[in-house]
């Protein structure tokens, strides 16, 4: 019998707000690693790096523990330190802005495109200086950010741009793929990623002393081929480094997911295809815009926001019933600078950067990941339009 929503709206099971997309493909290539006893970083991590390269169009790729250990070396290897202020935007995960801080440079918020939701350029020009050592634009929910407004602000200054395309893998911009549009780009590979090594992630770069200066970083500062895990070979070291480095099982289900990423992606966008035809009409939401001409948005999330003036209730609200109709939902994100480390270090207040703060109290992403059907679209719809029609406010006469 097919699953059905009772009349109050509420499925009888959880609809989680992602899951992986898991075949016997990627059982059986981790089950490969595990029988031939090679655990670690090995001949599955160069595998992947190489068909991970190829994938995205840039020359060098160096596999890592996680996208945000990649956002770490991405900023170590440029150098960037004390003195060194990081233009950035403040809607993104906390990680882009603490690894600015961990290599000892001063984030410098930039704020938003409201429709997008992407940092804008206009932010970016007024924010760099004489005293900028990077801009770190956000590819947030899968749609490419104005690289090249970004990139030719950063060309007339000699500032390098280090792209954070946790969300981005698969999208490109006028036929080139994200991951080899900036000095450096990082991708991420969480389980609710568009791919996922369990934990991991990825720097892109087509520069080799970058590369090169990367591999050394992802491995306590030695630069070598990987040898028998078990007989290490004689080593110096010649800079700091760091224990970030991918393991062969982990790359192992990287290999079968990326083979998978064009169908994995193609479903996502068929689920996004689908929300936006069925939400259009709710006046009291703000739906994702469609991609610029020529860009391929990689739909990780799908992110509505709720107009406070058509509601009467608050965001958590909003979320807390759709939890009770078994709808989870995400919340992507709260601005960066209204987190409590960052508004206190650097004295930041919300009007700041208004359209990243009105965003961040507004924001809800929807279930979307690949196996969702048609049905359960219908009823994350159904479920949102009941809740509003609970909580719309009346319209001014």
């Amino acid at each position: 019998m097919p699953r059905r929503s009772n009349k109050a709206g509420r499925r009888p099971d959880l609809l989680p707000f992602a899951r992986p997309d898991m075949t016997e493909a990627e059982v059986e290539a981790v089950a490969a690693v595990l029988r031939s006893g090679w655990l670690t970083t090995g001949p599955r991590v160069k595998e992947f790096e190489e068909a991970f390269a190829r994938t995205v169009g840039a020359r060098h790729a160096i596999a890592l523990a996680s996208g945000t250990a990649a956002l770490h070396a991405a900023y170590s290897i440029l150098g960037l330190g004390p003195g060194d202020e990081v233009v950035t935007t403040p809607m993104t995960f906390v990680s882009t802005v603490a690894m600015i801080e961990a290599v000892g440079a001063t984030p410098v918020f930039a704020d938003i495109d409201p429709a997008s939701l992407n940092i804008a350029p206009s932010a970016v020009q007024a924010a760099v200086n004489e005293r900028t050592g990077a801009i770190v634009p956000v590819h947030f929910a899968g749609l490419p950010c104005e690289v090249d407004a970004v990139r030719g602000i950063a060309q007339r200054r000699d500032i390098p741009v280090v792209e954070d395309a946790a969300h981005a893998l698969g999208a490109s911009c006028r036929g080139r793929a994200v991951g080899s549009l900036a000095d450096i780009t990082i991708f991420s590979f969480h389980p609710a990623k568009n791919i996922t090594t369990g934990e991991g992630g990825m720097l892109t770069t087509n520069c080799q002393p970058l590369a090169s200066a990367a591999r050394t970083f992802n491995f306590h500062g030695l630069l070598r081929e990987p040898s028998d895990p078990f007989t290490p070979l004689p080593y110096d070291v010649q800079s700091v480094g760091y224990k970030y480095n991918m393991t062969d099982i982990q790359a192992a289900l990287g290999l079968a997911q990326l083979g998978r990423l064009k169908e994995m992606n193609q479903k996502r966008a068929d689920v996004a295809s689908l929300y936006l035809s069925l939400l259009a009409e709710v006046e009291e939401l703000t739906l994702p815009p469609l991609p610029r001409e020529g860009v391929v948005h990689a739909w990780h999330l799908f992110i509505i926001r709720l107009k406070p003036e058509r509601v009467t209730i608050d965001r958590e609200g909003f979320r807390t019933e759709l939890s009770a109709r078994n709808i989870a939902t995400g919340f992507h994100y709260p601005a960066v600078h209204e987190l409590s480390y960052y508004r206190e270090k650097y004295r930041l207040r919300a009007k700041d950067f208004p359209a990243a703060s009105r965003a961040g109290h507004t924001v809800v992403s929807l279930p979307l990941f690949p196996a969702m059907t048609e049905e359960d679209v219908a009823d994350v719809v159904r479920a949102v339009k009941d809740v509003l029609r609970r909580h719309r406010r009346p319209k001014a006469t």
